[in-house]
């Protein structure tokens, strides 16, 4: 599972090089599942929806490029005065299958 979310860190972040420079097309980009949604029209639109939004942007992301045995039906829960990260609970992958 640890491969598999570098690997999906790796391409959201080049992906969002690739963005930066294609601002005015979101198609083009390794992040197309946002093209549709009209409140992003550039890099800043999409940064600001993964700050403000982190659940609805790593979801989607997570939900189109992973492939998953059980869905999860949490994106994060995190607790930043224990130290405690927790992604896509109760989720399982499928870690034999392509990424």
């Amino acid at each position: 599972m640890l491969s598999s979310a570098k690997g999906l860190l790796s391409r959201t972040h080049k992906g969002l090089r690739q963005f930066a420079s294609t601002v005015s097309n979101i198609a083009s980009t390794d992040i197309p599942e946002f093209a549709g949604d009209k409140a992003i029209t550039n890099y800043a639109d999409l940064h600001k929806l993964s700050v403000e939004n982190p659940d609805r942007f790593w979801g989607t992301l997570a939900r189109n490029r992973l492939r998953w045995i059980k869905d999860f039906n949490t994106v994060q829960q995190c607790d930043l005065s224990n130290g405690s990260f927790k992604w896509f609970l109760d989720g399982q992958l499928n870690i034999t299958g392509r990424v």
